[in-house]
């Protein structure tokens, strides 16, 4: 019989049906017990340790001959073929050794599998030496090449007839050729791996069982005895979870939150990428209680999906201190979210945070963490096409046009403030950000921590920007070691791009020259370094939340943000008829097609510039930037800027209201 089942929950539970004479002591006819997986492969091992120990059991309460399994006998001793003695053993109700020297009294043969030991075919007669069956192997083998012997080969009756211990030692054996195998080294093998075959075994059975008497049977009946030894039956489990599990098996106590801890050491990401990842792993340590890496299997990642299904969406957002739900915990905002009809994720997108756990634990498979992915396949099973609102579009022509009539742009200056006539409404930032965007589809963080020494000409007297790691303008004391100030997406991020020639129209490069002279060592020193987000964070916040909402009332909910000028940028390359590699290069993708364009296209700005004067916007009337009055602006903002620090620092000191857990 089977020794497991699987019920409907996906849990499988070990089972083995109890002796007839058996079953008063047990008051059952089966027992059965949880295995703890849902994983086929890791039930067959916890079964079969769970089986075998419930059958020493029975043995031992049944003493050394179980009458009842000897006269019914069984299905396996029927069929053709050889079996282990001491499987047969247990089926059969005796003991190995019982089993061995009955089919020793019965001369009946046996076999052996040889895996790969090394020996030679003969064909003539061996002479034994006059104590036993043993013989000169150096003598036998002498001149003969060697080989490894696999199969099953036949023992000599002299060398089973003189085994009396619980182990079986030779070196020759009987093959099918009619000759002998001679093994370079003799051969040690517990007498429970010997093979028999089932029809001899069969035949032992009926014979013993046509000797048993009534009295026997009342005699063999057990006296009431302890249950089984459920410590060794968890030992076994152990052993058999270990076994299966590989090296798995010793990480299986291993918190999920500290999984993912080296799971971003490793990744070397940068820290906006860990801190939205963090936001999509935490749910699910946050929502399924931390469990231990031996607890993660399919069930839980069912449950864990239909539960973000549930979860409010920003659901870290309107947590924070100044929001509604601040302080609940992701269980009781499910439950106000229910309540108050709050916008949950649902099925469309739960699938999203079903792929990026299951990323992590990729990693972990591959690291030895765990045996497998549990997480695999499920995420797309329940997950429908992004939302609309969630795709980040590109600008029409028409919301152009409605952002660059701004006043700032229209002038090319910022509005002088009647308080004390500096510049408080304009930083240079503000105005060359969303161009520089819009003509390069670089990213606001790659454009916001350039240096000035990354405006560079070429020979042929092109300009261009250099985006890359090599940055060291921060304080020591605001960064980590071995920590510079830029960091950039991908490898690929690291680019060369072509200044279009309306951004040298309206003045970017005589602004750069500017700051230069000026000992600026950044393009956007006004700009406030974040750990998290780089210089760019307050690039998005003024343009998403002033600009968009504030000016052209825009809602904010993902999909025009800043981000949707690179969007812009690469849509209307291809609308331009830029090939692939081109626009790969300057938007910094990972390159596609042949392993030449893969590896040796390396794009000058001066091949950029032709293609990049294909690229043209329907704008308003731009005013050139007025560089004096923004060196002017760029000194109020950055005096803003220390102003703001200061009260940060003097507000840091005052004592606050914890919050709460």
């Amino acid at each position: 019989m089977a020794y497991f089942y699987r019920r409907k929950s996906g849990r499988f539970y070990a089972r083995i049906r109890v002796p007839e004479a058996l079953q008063p002591h047990f008051s059952t006819q089966e027992l059965r017990r949880s295995l703890n997986t849902t994983d086929r492969a890791l039930a067959c091992h916890l079964a079969l340790a769970a089986a075998l120990q419930w059958k020493a059991e029975f043995a031992r309460l049944s003493g050394d001959m179980d009458l009842e399994k000897l006269s019914a006998g069984s299905p396996l001793l029927l069929s053709v073929g050889t079996i282990k003695l001491a499987d047969a053993a247990i089926e059969m109700g005796l003991s190995v050794p019982e089993l061995f020297e009955q089919l020793k009294a019965r001369k009946l043969g046996l076999c052996v599998k040889l895996n790969g030991q090394l020996g030679a075919d003969k064909k003539v007669e061996l002479a034994y030496e006059d104590d036993g069956p043993g013989i000169d192997i150096g003598e036998t083998l002498w001149g003969h090449n060697l080989s490894p012997m696999f199969g099953e080969q036949r023992l000599r009756p002299a060398a089973v007839a003189l085994t009396t211990g619980e182990v079986f030692e030779d070196c020759v054996f009987l093959n099918d050729k009619g000759g002998w195998v001679v093994l370079a080294d003799t051969v040690k093998v517990p007498i429970g791996e010997l093979l028999a075959e089932r029809s001899d075994c069969e035949r032992v059975r009926a014979s013993l069982a046509a000797t048993i008497t009534p009295v026997m049977r009342e005699a063999a009946r057990p006296a009431p005895a302890p249950a089984p030894n459920t410590d060794v039956i968890e030992t076994m489990r152990e052993a058999a979870l270990e076994a299966a599990m590989g090296e798995a098996y010793k990480h299986r106590g291993m918190q999920c939150s500290a999984l993912l801890e080296a799971f971003y050491r490793e990744k070397r990401w940068s820290a906006a990428t860990i801190e939205k990842n963090r936001r999509f792993h935490g749910l699910f340590v946050e929502l399924m209680g931390n469990p231990v890496l031996g607890n993660i299997n399919r069930e839980l990642m069912r449950s864990f999906r239909e539960a973000v299904e549930a979860v409010p969406c920003s659901f870290n957002t309107i947590r924070r201190e100044d929001k509604p739900y601040h302080g609940l915990s992701i269980h009781k905002l499910v439950e106000a979210g229910k309540r108050d009809g709050l916008e949950l994720i649902g099925a469309g997108r739960a699938g999203e945070y079903v792929a990026k756990i299951g990323g992590a634990f990729n990693w972990a498979v591959a690291n030895g963490f765990m045996r497998l992915n549990p997480a695999s396949g499920l995420a797309q099973k329940n997950a429908a096409k992004v939302r609309e609102k969630d795709k980040r579009q590109p600008f029409d022509a028409a919301m152009l046009g409605r952002i660059f009539s701004q006043d700032l742009w229209r002038d090319g200056r910022g509005k002088v403030t009647k308080k004390d006539g500096k510049h408080r409404e304009f930083s240079p930032f503000k105005y060359w950000t969303p161009l520089l965007a819009l003509y390069s589809g670089a990213r606001r963080g790659e454009l916001a921590q350039l240096y000035v020494k990354d405006v560079k000409q070429t020979e042929k007297g092109t300009w261009y920007l250099d985006f890359n790691l090599e940055g060291e303008g921060k304080k020591e004391a605001e960064r980590e070691e071995g920590q510079n100030d830029k960091q950039l997406k991908t490898v690929n991020a690291i680019r060369v791009i072509a200044l279009h020639p309306e951004l040298v129209r309206l003045g970017f490069v005589e602004y750069v020259q500017a700051l230069r002279d000026a000992g600026h060592a950044r393009v956007f020193p006004e700009l406030a370094w974040d750990p998290v987000k780089g210089y760019g964070r307050y690039v998005g916040r003024w343009f998403n939340d002033k600009i968009m909402k504030g000016k052209l009332g825009v809602e904010r909910d993902g999909t025009l943000s800043f981000h949707s000028f690179r969007h812009t940028f690469i849509t209307a390359c291809v609308l331009t008829g830029m090939g692939d590699a081109m626009r790969d290069d300057l938007a910094g993708h990972a390159p596609v097609g042949s392993q030449g364009v893969r590896t040796y296209a390396h794009m000058k700005p001066d091949e950029h510039l032709e293609a990049l004067s294909r690229v043209r916007f329907d704008l308003p009337t731009i005013g050139t930037f007025d560089v004096f009055e923004g060196m002017q602006s760029l000194a109020d903002a950055i005096e803003r800027n220390f102003d703001l620090r200061a009260k940060t620092a003097k507000t840091a000191k005052t004592p606050t209201r914890p919050r709460k857990a």
